[in-house]
């Protein structure tokens, strides 16, 4: 059995889980308590319950599955950005379709809180998108998403 470190330290990568599948969660958390510099706070197979603990006590990043039962774990990246915009969230998926990933995507953050976060102004930020699907000679983040899965640059 993992044990999760309850008390916070101050220059730990503190990391919520949030993964239904049991043994995923378990190993994730062993992982990412055995590695220096992190530290695994909470884990919950739900957004239902994740969600009130996380917004009580946030850690530095949250691993999300985007196959949750109940709600998704995109309704609960929109849900958690709408509260807390700063917090930085992963997921997890077994999903090889590009539309669950994408989905996933268009709940990470926006041109506008992409821009503030690196003081720049948002028509940099579109530039800068631009000339990546330019380079990967596509014309929207889903032809993106879905070109980095057909050509493995990403895995799914």
């Amino acid at each position: 059995m993992f044990q999760l470190n309850k008390e916070k330290e101050e220059n730990m990568l503190n990391v919520s889980i949030v993964e239904d599948d049991d043994e995923i969660r378990e190993s994730l958390a062993i992982l990412i308590n055995g590695t220096a510099g992190f530290s695994c706070i909470h884990t919950f197979c739900d957004c239902e319950t994740a969600i009130p603990r996380i917004l009580e006590d946030p850690p530095d990043v949250i691993l999300m599955d985007i196959g949750l039962p109940g709600m998704s774990g995109i309704d609960g990246i929109r849900i958690l950005k709408e509260k807390m915009a700063e917090i930085d969230i992963l997921m997890l998926t077994v999903h090889g379709d590009s539309k669950s990933v994408f989905e996933a995507l268009c709940a990470g953050k926006s041109y506008r809180m992409i821009a503030e976060t690196l003081f720049i102004s948002e028509e940099t930020v579109r530039r800068h998108i631009k000339n990546i699907y330019k380079k990967l000679e596509v014309g929207s983040k889903s032809e993106a998403v879905a070109k980095a899965l057909k050509e493995k640059l990403v895995r799914s």
